[in-house]
């Protein structure tokens, strides 16, 4: 009796002029199976009578239509099968080769597809609600008009994906929650490939933008930036460091809170410098000297560019270059912040 494919089984099919695989609970590929609508039938019956379709070879399989609901597709291969308005309700479809498979008009609410591919895939007008793309690859998948409410797609690769009139699409869908009391959340794509990192990112910033969501596009932007200089740090670029220190200052333009606090630090620095070096006089003579309370007041006139005359450098070229130089930079970070806040806040 000839072996029937059957879960884990990679049998090859039965035809002697085909290479192909032969599909699970058959002796045949798909090309070759004599009636498709019989074995379509067996496998719905096989699946709805609480088998398990783990590690089950399906490539190429046509099951438009189908009610699938809650399906154990694990490890399974589904490589370029057709499963066009297939019903797949909370189904485990997780780890699994789906590489041009079509799933096109298809309710896929709540399905886990975590860590499968989907390279290529058709997701046209798919239903999402509830659905899982974590850490799955969609590179080159067509998810235009598909509805992703409260679908994550925490580190999923995202390389020239289709994003036209997705729906239900925002930052949170890249998030994942905190893994403990004082950690904070991530929200990221895939990122081990930088440039592909950089440019899905970018992608992202352009359909946010396109959409009105300017909050989701900042921090799109500013990913993006984190990728290129990570690109930059990986070919000892020289350029990294004025990149790196705009991350530190402004978070490259997306994150006016950042240039308050490196403010303050940069204010404060200068104050403990002012006091150690004790580079400043008053013109009040009956003052006497003076505390590091003085030099943080004094750096915060100089850095604002105010001077009010009543604290002064001392009469030595050292400590007015410094205080020049101080002045120098408040004028930039003053620039700076209203930059940042017109660009955080406006339609860009």
């Amino acid at each position: 009796m000839e072996k029937i494919s059957v879960i884990g089984d990679e049998l090859s099919c039965a035809d002697s002029s085909c290479k192909e695989k032969a599909i699970s609970l058959s002796r045949f590929c798909w090309k070759h199976t004599a009636d498709k609508q019989q074995y379509a039938e067996k496998l719905k019956k096989f699946l709805d009578g609480g088998g398990s379709g783990e590690k089950f070879i399906l490539k190429k399989v046509v099951l438009q239509g189908w009610e699938l609901m809650k399906v154990n597709l694990r490890n399974a291969d589904l490589s370029q099968a057709d499963f066009k308005n297939t019903n797949l309700f909370h189904s485990d479809i997780s780890n699994a080769n789906l590489i041009g498979c079509n799933l096109e008009g298809s309710d896929l609410t709540g399905v886990n597809f975590t860590h499968s591919d989907l390279t290529q895939a058709n997701l046209k007008k798919a239903r999402l609600w509830h659905g899982d793309l974590s850490y799955s690859n969609i590179a080159e998948a067509d998810l235009s008009e598909a509805d992703l409410w409260k679908c994550p797609l925490y580190s999923a690769r995202l390389w020239h994906t289709e994003l036209k009139d997705i729906k239900s699409l925002t930052t949170q869908n890249f998030a994942r929650p905190p893994r403990g009391f004082l950690s904070k959340i991530d929200e990221k794509i895939e990122e081990r490939g930088i440039l592909s990192a950089e440019e899905s990112y970018r992608d992202l910033k352009k359909y946010f933008m396109e959409n009105g969501r300017y909050k989701d596009a900042s921090w799109a932007s500013f990913k993006e930036k984190t990728m290129e200089k990570c690109w930059l740090k990986k070919n000892k670029n020289l350029a990294y460091f004025p990149h790196a220190l705009m991350g530190v200052l402004c978070g490259y333009g997306e994150k006016p809170n950042r240039v308050i606090l490196s403010s303050l630090a940069i204010i404060v620095l200068y104050g403990i410098t002012y006091y150690l070096l004790k580079a400043i006089t008053t013109s009040y003579a009956a003052l006497g000297d003076y505390s590091i309370g003085d030099c943080v007041y004094y750096s915060i006139i100089t850095f604002t560019t105010l001077g009010y005359g009543d604290f002064i450098p001392k009469e030595n070229v050292y400590y007015r270059l410094l205080a020049g130089s101080e002045a120098f930079i408040g004028a930039f970070m003053i620039g700076l912040f209203v930059f940042t806040l017109s660009r955080k806040y406006s339609a860009r």
